[in-house]
């Protein structure tokens, strides 16, 4: 049984795992508009804050971990979907635009598929090759993830909370009669 520290620290790289996963997926279309190769790199980083943020000394809290998240993401994305944050976005950086186009949303599932093999990853690898970790090491590696994570956590939902605060409203996009 986990006490009150692992417990608290388990649920909080669970919504971490939500928050590297679910956002970049939307912050990374947004940078597609611009540019090439940016979104997967940003994807490429999140992913790795991903396996950090998973990484634990048992198979059990892994699993939590990934379990706890999975609600947490559904939220997420439920936020996203609910603002029209990406048709939003994409009539920020293109002026009067209205839809995704084919060419876009080809591009979009290219990236999706990237965004999937990126995400899978850190899970395999944390599912199938969980090797022991050392007392020493894994107070390092909590350590390590009770600074960067939040940090870099609440750095993607301020920048996503302005983002959109900065994006034209739906109906200016839309005229609903």
């Amino acid at each position: 049984m986990m006490n009150k520290k692992e417990l608290l620290h388990t649920l909080l790289c669970s919504v971490l795992l939500a928050v590297f996963s679910v956002p970049t997926l939307f912050l990374g279309q947004i940078m597609s508009y611009r540019y090439d190769v940016l979104p997967f790199v940003y994807c490429a980083l999140m992913a790795i804050l991903y396996a950090l943020m998973i990484k634990s000394d048992k198979m059990l809290k892994i699993l939590i971990k990934w379990g706890i998240s999975l609600p947490v993401s559904y939220l997420l994305f439920l936020y996203f979907w609910k603002t029209n944050y990406a048709v939003r976005a994409l009539n920020w950086i293109f002026e009067g635009y209205g839809n995704m186009s084919a060419g876009g949303g080809f591009a979009f599932l290219f990236y999706l598929g990237a965004f999937c093999v990126f995400y899978a990853l850190p899970v395999l690898l944390s599912v199938c090759w969980v090797y022991p970790i050392k007392v020493l090491n894994y107070n390092k590696l909590r350590k390590l993830q009770l600074c960067v994570g939040p940090a870099v956590g609440i750095t993607v939902i301020a920048v996503t909370l302005f983002l959109e605060s900065r994006f034209p409203t739906y109906s200016s996009i839309f005229f609903t009669g």
